[in-house]
């Protein structure tokens, strides 16, 4: 019932968990095999939840269905998430830019200009740019549910000038791809901010979110209204930026 990349993300960690612990029956499954699990792993604390969160999950479901007696993983506790809140220099901005190649080079330029959520980014399609008006519009997003609305990218001259060119030659299919044709996936992102990180030095805790974070901050910097920078980042309302950039 997911988005087909979210499933794909469920489906990867569910899959590592069974080929490390999948011979073991569910009643002999104990905390210890997910300790055992995630430090074979060199996963941060928030990849470590996640991974939890999504193993606990199946789990529970199975348990809800009556299928097992009880969830053997119940008492395992997830940590705290890193925080994410990193703002980049406009120097840092550059070095990745100037660093990567061209065609992450080019997705991160669409995250720098439009406030966008890595995932929105990638799965930008031509038939969703409107250049006359200057926007992105997402029919099926994040806050869907609650807001009943599409979710609106607006976007800079840059970026519709971009468009332009992306649309001509990728009149099908998501617009921002890697330098083997495919679209980028969340791994991908991941593992390409991991390695900048590494090489340039970056702030711990600089991932693609970074942009959205830069991108928002500089706008109340400038003056934009808080109400405004709500409806640019596609929030149902103000809390999220009072609660993190107050």
């Amino acid at each position: 019932h997911n988005e087909p990349s979210t499933y794909e993300w469920y489906r990867n960690f569910l899959q590592d968990f069974c080929n490390q612990h999948g011979i073991l029956r569910v009643t002999d499954l104990k905390p210890f095999h997910m300790t055992r699990w995630l430090d074979a792993h060199a996963w941060n604390a928030t990849t470590r939840r996640g991974a939890i969160s999504i193993v606990k999950r199946a789990f529970n479901w199975a348990a809800d269905e009556e299928l097992i007696p009880k969830n053997p993983l119940k008492k395992v506790r997830k940590p705290v998430a890193l925080s994410r809140q990193v703002v980049l220099s406009p120097a840092d901005v550059r070095r990745i830019t100037e660093t990567t190649d061209a065609h992450f080079r080019l997705f991160s330029l669409a995250l720098r200009h439009s406030g966008a959520r890595p995932g929105e980014v990638a799965r930008v399609t031509a038939n969703m740019v409107d250049l006359q008006a200057g926007t992105w519009t997402f029919w099926k997003h994040k806050t869907g549910t609650k807001t009943g609305r599409p979710r609106i990218v607006y976007l800079s001259q840059c970026l519709v000038s971009l468009g332009r060119i992306l649309m001509a030659a990728r009149p099908s299919g998501p617009m921002f791809r890697n330098r083997y044709g495919k679209p980028w996936g969340r791994n991908a992102i991941r593992l390409r901010m991991k390695r900048l990180r590494k090489n340039l030095n970056l702030p711990p805790g600089t991932v693609a979110y970074a942009f959205r974070h830069t991108f928002t901050t500089e706008g109340l910097v400038n003056g934009v209204p808080i109400a405004t920078m709500a409806e640019l980042l596609g929030h149902v309302d103000t809390k999220m930026i009072s609660a993190h950039y107050s």
